[in-house]
């Protein structure tokens, strides 16, 4: 006999692929053509949530289907705890969206229409409770009714099926591993705490920085959250520094001769050190968000890569070099699935070391452009 789901969740500016790549222990981000939602239990949730699903249009009018969250009916009302869900949605956001920054830096032409921004995993603002009614999700506004709401996208997104999805599998698998530790089996919670706070805080610094009229400010805000991402990551215990997080970028899996060098001087407490491009990148991330939230003069420059006007957004580089952060930081604590090493030559090996490669060498290749200025 099929699973049976239940319909917890729309994320009305998402398009995701069928089979998804958005799955673990009876928690799922589908499509909403996804052959799942044939399966729903039998109850009153379900019923209206399928009725609202079916109401979705565009701003222009146009009927679409939206991503949903689902997750298997047997798993216990009880154990559905907001903390998992939210940590759920955010690794799939995470693996996603740095993996969209890590193409655009190498070759902005195959990054075009593809999701980069966490507001494309956001939760729909109308769910159905167990009795049927509709119910709005934690928004300023809150209530109750029996009115099946008519729902659409964010304008500034469109059509969700307009975007497709770059995935950072190995990543993804590697993070969905730690999820089903802390979250359901309870085992490592004190080292991965701090991973999943991280990524809280990395889903608000990836929304889109505009509220439809972008300031140079707006830009800076979110590249303070960056900083504040990566210090939660990486923090040692007392206190942190942009050196400790230089650390954890520095001890990378790094398999390019570009990225190991040390070609980089960085100052910091009234001495200099050499370093690796990573580490320059985020000591220009660290320096900007300083200019930013300590009232120092800012003008355009202060946005790109050595303050020149021909270097990279370093807003589009926080994004890599937390995904390189993460590879560093889950080797460091041991958790399996990381970029590997084989020592006798077959097919299979070959196979596997080219996938678990895969993430790792689209950031070396974007970090590796994003040194170069632009044409």
């Amino acid at each position: 006999m099929a699973d049976q789901w239940d319909l917890l969740f729309t994320l009305p500016n998402l398009h995701v692929p069928i089979p998804t790549p958005f799955e673990r222990s009876g928690y799922v981000i589908c499509s909403g053509e996804d052959p799942r939602l044939e399966n729903l239990a039998t109850n009153a949730g379900n019923a209206t949530s399928l009725k609202m699903l079916g109401d979705f249009r565009t701003a222009r009018g146009e009927s679409y289907r939206p991503a949903c969250f689902l997750i298997r009916s047997n798993v216990p009302i009880a154990a559905r705890r907001d903390d998992a869900i939210r940590a759920f949605r955010n690794v799939c956001a995470l693996a996603s969206t740095t993996a969209a920054f890590s193409t655009g830096l190498e070759s902005p032409q195959a990054a075009q229409w593809v999701t980069h921004w966490a507001d494309q995993f956001v939760f729909g603002y109308f769910i159905a409770g167990q009795s049927g009614w509709v119910q709005t999700l934690n928004g300023a506004s809150l209530g109750a009714d029996n009115k099946i709401p008519q729902q659409q996208p964010a304008a500034q997104f469109g059509k969700p099926s307009n975007w497709s999805l770059i995935i950072d599998e190995p990543l993804l698998d590697r993070l969905l591993l730690c999820w089903h530790r802390h979250y359901l089996r309870k085992t490592d919670r004190t080292k991965l705490r701090r991973l999943f706070r991280s990524l809280e805080v990395v889903f608000h610094a990836s929304l889109f920085p505009a509220d439809g009229l972008t300031s140079i400010n707006d830009i800076g805000t979110r590249l303070a959250l960056w900083v504040s991402s990566f210090e939660v990551l990486c923090h040692p215990g007392g206190s942190v520094n942009k050196r400790h997080v230089q650390k954890v970028l520095s001890d990378a899996p790094f398999t390019s001769k570009p990225l190991i060098a040390r070609r980089y001087t960085i100052s910091f407490g009234g001495k200099r050190f050499r370093a690796t491009l990573s580490e320059a990148l985020y000591d220009d991330l660290y320096w900007a968000r300083n200019q930013f939230l300590h009232g120092m003069p800012v003008r355009p420059t202060t946005l790109r890569y050595k303050q020149s006007s021909k270097g990279v957004p370093i807003a589009n580089v926080a994004p890599v070099l937390f995904n390189l952060a993460l590879l560093s930081y889950l080797n460091q604590i041991g958790v399996p699935g990381g970029p590997m090493d084989f020592k006798k030559l077959t097919l299979k090996n070959v196979g596997k070391y080219m996938r678990s490669h895969k993430g790792l060498d689209r950031v070396q290749k974007a970090l590796v452009a994003a040194a170069k200025p632009a044409q």
